[in-house]
């Protein structure tokens, strides 16, 4: 990942005075990325890698697109079905988050709650049998 941030990074300094070789160069580094390194070990990166890749990916999209390039990226992934899974992951990742650290926390106040609605109810018992 280290390599691919470095890349975008030189993209986004330097894109203003790439030349039509310099991008078509560039172009052939950021498939490699895309299509090879990117599959290759998508299952090792976390979600958050692979949120930082994507937004990198957008960024390259946008700088190249902001110049007056002859032709276009032809990359062979299926990009909607890749953002689409990690959507997926992402509702997952706030799931499992929700049941682990949300979840115990709502019991604990929630049994709070119980507890003082039972010593209201016994402390309004006790004033009606004052009365």
């Amino acid at each position: 990942m280290t390599s691919y941030d470095q890349f975008t990074i030189e993209v986004r300094e330097n894109h203003e005075s790439f030349k039509v070789d310099d991008w078509a160069k560039k172009d052939e580094e950021f498939k490699n990325y895309v299509e090879t390194c990117y599959l290759k070990y998508k299952s090792e990166l976390s979600f958050g890698e692979r949120i930082d890749f994507w937004k990198h990916t957008m960024s390259y999209s946008a700088y190249r697109g902001s110049q007056d390039l002859p032709n276009s990226l032809d990359l062979s992934i299926d990009l909607s079905s890749e953002f689409e899974e990690l959507s997926s992951q992402g509702q997952q990742e706030i799931e499992d988050y929700i049941r682990s650290q949300v979840t115990p926390e709502l019991e604990k106040a929630v049994d709070q709650i119980v507890k003082e609605v039972d010593q209201l109810g016994t402390k309004i018992k006790e004033w009606l049998n004052d009365e």
